[in-house]
């Protein structure tokens, strides 16, 4: 195996997995329905639209796994996430 291919998968399993996990969280989180007491924590802290917020994390979450395992760039989402 030549060390490009190496490089290639390397990459590959480094973008798939936290990918994966991210994703995980999210599926979970809006299939038990967990977004409304994370909105009203947010609403408490002082985040206007909570619930707003709230679901588009999770959401953002959700849909982030298919660009990041094709290594789409969605710096601005993972800004966004990492900020709340």
């Amino acid at each position: 195996m030549h060390a490009d291919s190496r490089n290639r998968i390397g990459w590959f399993v480094l973008r798939v997995t936290p990918a994966g996990l991210v994703a995980a969280h999210g599926y979970h989180r809006l299939l038990t329905d967990c977004s409304a007491p994370f909105g009203e924590w947010l609403i408490s802290q002082g985040v206007p639209f909570g619930p707003v917020v709230a679901w588009s994390i999770r959401y953002s979450e959700s849909r982030g796994f298919g660009a990041s395992a094709r290594a789409i760039r969605i710096s601005h989402t993972l800004a966004l996430s990492a900020h709340i």
